[in-house]
């Protein structure tokens, strides 16, 4: 993870952006996640597993870089 929030801080300046989708968690554990791993990039949940299905996710974690 702190590769990962390095990458986000840096994101702007070089034309990407990083999101983080929470698939098995609950808003409470990932709001006390982000703030305690001091996270720099937004962090949305997947609270009806469409996420989780489409990227046929079969446990946490999982990691994605997806292009245009």
């Amino acid at each position: 993870m702190p590769m990962i929030n390095e990458m986000a801080a840096r994101s702007g300046k070089d034309g990407y952006a990083v999101l983080g989708i929470a698939v098995e968690d609950t808003r409470a554990a990932i709001m006390q996640y982000a703030q305690e791993a001091q996270l720099v990039f937004p962090i949305g949940l997947d609270l009806n597993s469409t996420v989780k299905r489409a990227y046929r996710i079969f446990g946490p974690p999982a990691t994605f870089f997806i292009d245009a």
